[in-house]
């Protein structure tokens, strides 16, 4: 299966499984998908990164996932391997990011 933003979209509001190693569970919840968007002034042939896109993930203050490579289980799908990056943090909650090419 590729991961499409079109197929995480319709996911935003809902929980997300991290799978650890431990063979715990740690919820997230999805809160923006941003798909990326060829350049309007690529050249035909070019090399162009496209079809990438990024998410945005909440979750507790604490703990805090290390940023590593995680399966993850969005609703309804078989889990992803995705590589999961803490980068901000409140007193209420803890965001990750996930980059998808």
């Amino acid at each position: 299966m590729t991961l499409t933003a079109d197929l995480v979209e319709p996911h935003v509001g809902s929980e997300v499984t991290v799978h650890l190693n431990d063979d715990t569970t740690f919820a997230l919840t999805l809160t923006k998908v941003i798909a990326s968007a060829v350049p309007e002034d690529a050249e035909e042939g070019a090399l162009v990164q496209a079809g990438g896109f990024s998410m945005t993930l909440r979750g507790p203050h604490s703990p805090v996932l290390p940023n590593v490579t995680y399966p993850v289980t969005f609703p309804g799908m078989e889990p992803v391997h995705l590589f999961i990056n803490p980068h901000f943090q409140d007193a209420d909650k803890t965001l990750y990011n996930i980059v998808v090419n």
